[in-house]
């Protein structure tokens, strides 16, 4: 198993600090992208598991490919008070609410007047639609006081795509790359579920082109699913298996790091596969405004939930 400290291996540490066209560039993260870019509408990712949401009845969730995915995509969200969205769980609603809380969260930055607390508010609300408001909601309350500056500061430094820029002492969590994905320039969401996806893929890369072990560039981190221990049907969020290990996902510096890598990742694996399909997006059917790397982060949020495979 790896289990080594990222930062105490000189090799792999290199490729966490680095610019965005000296990750792009490097040869392992150019085969992925060449690799994943032609089996995005075929069945390499399809996946099936069962879906527990619904302790009442066993159902499984299955795709047959990444763009299928996001035709079977299913979060649930409640009304979020001052957005002009009805509540709901299909893909075209959470693409609505997502662009109404992204107006309401740049609008509270751009603000000159009041400016903290509105941005407290929006991204307060961000979290309730994300499920993530323990712990975040308190820290946003608490930090209001230059909170507009703070996350503006740090949104031109994602954006500037240079990870050695990133601040030591960032709060960095499942919560705020939400808040992160509505302000910054092509940032995805990268939480349990959509990591797992991503190393998922990574296995499937390493196993087509027979490698014996994961790239150094394309070791995402992992989290686990937040459940009870005792739980007799873990969900699989770790997609390490017979010797292709990814680290454990750690809050701050590190984990935004890796999203922001992330991002650059899935945006060149699109722009690759419009290159070879004169210019077309292989989620414009689905994704009507046209932000298929919002679709593609759904799509592996979706076959994230559980890298269990299910039965027929």
């Amino acid at each position: 198993m790896f289990n080594s400290t990222l930062e105490n291996n000189p090799i792999i540490y290199i490729l966490i600090k680095m610019k965005q066209t000296e990750y792009l560039n490097h040869s392992d993260v150019q085969n992925f992208v060449q690799w994943m870019s032609k089996n995005l509408n075929n069945e390499t990712f399809a996946h099936a598991y069962v879906n527990r949401k619904d302790r009442r009845v066993r159902t499984v969730w299955r795709c047959n490919s990444l763009v299928d995915a996001v035709n079977q995509y299913n979060w649930k969200f409640s009304t979020i008070d001052g957005l002009d969205v009805v509540a709901g769980s299909s893909y075209e609603v959470n693409t609505k609410a997502l662009s109404a809380l992204q107006t309401q969260l740049t609008g509270a930055l751009a603000a000159i007047n009041d400016a903290d607390s509105n941005t407290c508010q929006a991204a307060v609300k961000v979290m309730q639609w994300g499920g993530v408001s323990a712990g975040n909601n308190t820290w946003l309350n608490e930090n209001q006081a230059h909170l507009a500056q703070t996350l503006a500061n740090n949104r031109d430094i994602f954006d500037a795509g240079d990870t050695e820029k990133i601040p030591t002492h960032l709060r960095f969590n499942a919560g705020m790359t939400k808040v992160y994905s509505l302000i910054c320039e092509n940032f995805i969401i990268y939480d349990s579920r959509v990591a797992a996806a991503l190393g998922w893929s990574v296995v499937k890369f390493c196993k087509a082109n027979n490698l014996t072990q994961v790239p150094d560039a394309l070791r995402f981190p992992w989290a686990p699913a937040k459940e009870d221990p005792k739980t007799k049907l873990p969900k699989r969020r770790n997609p390490s298996e017979n010797g292709f290990d990814f680290p454990r996902l750690r809050p701050g510096e590190f984990h935004a790091k890796w999203n922001l890598k992330a991002s650059w990742l899935l945006t060149e694996i699109l722009a690759h596969h419009a290159g070879q399909n004169a210019g077309q997006n292989a989620f414009a059917a689905i994704d009507q405004g046209n932000n298929p790397l919002r679709a593609f982060e759904a799509a592996l949020f979706m076959i994230g939930y559980d890298l269990n495979t299910a039965g027929a």
